[in-house]
């Protein structure tokens, strides 16, 4: 159950003073964290609520006894499975922070029931605990009274988030995204569109181009169970222009999600296919390696460590496993390359270009989490509430391009221009010329014999 009550004559204090806000959100738990106080208050509050210790937000969840709060130390804390009601202020006018039993208390940026409720509006869902709102953005240049010089005098007395919070309506700015928000902004005004059709059983698969013979695809998975809260995701990005063609998630079981995979493989020209293999997904790789498809990825693994061996991907061997591993030392590598791939499009126009709004909704709430404060851990995932099964499988795909292809296309163009350099006339050795520049890219397939030539691009077939 969720209320809200409209209030415009109370004020609340705040680190800044005292401040208006519209109203009191109210809504049942059905469990909630209980915290005692060295100077005997108490709080109770849901598990996910912002409190803020050394000008950082922590969830209470997250929070240890010990940890203090203007000079008021925490000497315990329940966690407690019961139904209560908890309240939250809506829209504090002054940088969305007040106090609650002198702690400071927060409810801006992404992931928090307004967002919730704005995100469900756009997209036209009513849940049972939020009636159906017509959603308007209203930012501050639509005021009549503010302009260039209102906006100069603003930012002086604000850092960039706190105006984003109070006059861009931007939960984006607002928030703690690992992709930035101009990045966010720039695909979602250039590049974010809907698919040209969608196909499969659940009409789950979003395709925006077509597979074209003359190019080449790579395709990546993540894999869920099917019956919980994740989904099974996966993306198709073209090689040579760098940009999602295909999309495809929905909450399958692990081997029909392989046999999605397999086929996607067929249509887009025997796609490289690289599957998080991670327990439960290795279920979808088996299905891969027992239809024998042809181009299935395969990591190495040697003294207990994984790494991509950049041209043997494809091979099978005794210390190879089929699939990819998400390891404490993979994730950050993954996750850095899709945001470097993004970042790079939106800045220099050379990088990965995305299409899907499923996709962008997940990088909204793909945020930089601090676990615990006496671990200073700070990890990049999903906010609570919130997937990243999409981000998780095109940062899977753009990491093996990065450490695969790159080195199998370098190859290949060596072989190429060497090929082409050879030259056999009749009654000599062959002689081979390698002062070419290995930049250009002459024709690889053929070399001469004299009056004749001969097409040699069976050698290269798979």
């Amino acid at each position: 159950m969720i209320e809200i009550k409209n209030i415009s004559e109370w004020e609340v204090f705040t680190p800044s003073g005292w401040s208006d806000f519209s109203g009191i959100k109210i809504q049942s738990t059905d469990e909630y964290i209980h915290l005692f106080f060295s100077n005997n208050s108490e709080l109770k509050c849901t598990p996910n609520h912002l409190l803020k210790i050394n000008d950082v937000f922590i969830e209470a969840k997250n929070l240890s006894v010990g940890l203090i709060f203007n000079d008021i130390q925490i000497i315990k804390i329940k966690k407690i499975i019961d139904n209560i009601l908890v309240y939250d202020l809506l829209d504090v006018k002054l940088n969305n922070e007040y106090y609650t039993n002198n702690v400071i208390s927060h409810n801006c940026g992404v992931g928090n029931w307004f967002h919730k409720t704005y995100q469900a509006a756009e997209q036209g869902l009513v849940d049972d605990d939020i009636v159906k709102f017509l959603p308007i953005r209203l930012p501050w240049t639509v005021h009549p009274e503010r302009d260039s010089n209102w906006e100069k005098t603003e930012r002086s007395q604000m850092n960039n988030v706190e105006f984003a919070q109070e006059h861009e309506v931007s939960f984006e700015k607002s928030g703690n995204t690992v992709i930035d928000y101009e990045t966010i902004e720039y695909f979602e005004k250039n590049h974010v569109t809907d698919p040209i059709f969608k196909s499969g059983f659940d009409k789950n698969l979003w395709i925006w181009k077509n597979p074209e013979m003359s190019k080449s695809y790579i395709i990546s998975g993540d894999v869920a169970r099917g019956d919980g809260s994740d989904w099974s995701a996966g993306h198709v990005v073209c090689v040579e222009d760098l940009e999602q063609v295909a999309e495809y998630r929905a909450k399958v079981t692990p081997d029909v999600f392989g046999e999605i995979l397999l086929q996607l493989g067929y249509k887009y020209n025997n796609a490289m296919i690289i599957v998080e293999n991670n327990s439960i997904g290795y279920a979808s790789v088996q299905k891969l390696l027992d239809k024998q498809y042809p181009k299935v990825y395969w990591t190495t693994k040697t003294h207990n460590d994984l790494f991509v061996d950049p041209l043997n991907w494809s091979v099978p061997g005794e210390n190879k496993i089929p699939g990819f591993q998400t390891t404490m030392r993979t994730r950050p590598l993954l996750i850095a390359a899709l945001e470097e791939s993004l970042r790079s499009k939106a800045k220099n126009d050379d990088g990965l270009i995305i299409h899907s709004s499923r996709l962008l909704d997940e990088l909204k709430t793909f945020i930089w989490v601090q676990k615990s404060e006496s671990s200073n851990t700070i990890k990049a995932e999903a906010l609570k509430g919130y997937n990243d099964d999409l981000v998780m499988s095109l940062g899977i795909g753009i990491y093996a391009k990065n450490t695969t292809l790159r080195v199998k296309e370098f190859d290949a163009h060596k072989v190429n221009v060497l090929l082409d350099s050879m030259r056999i006339q009749s009654g000599k050795e062959i002689e081979v010329s390698t002062s070419k520049d290995m930049n250009k890219k002459p024709n690889p397939y053929k070399i001469g014999t004299g009056k004749t030539e001969i097409d040699l691009s069976w050698l290269l077939s798979e």
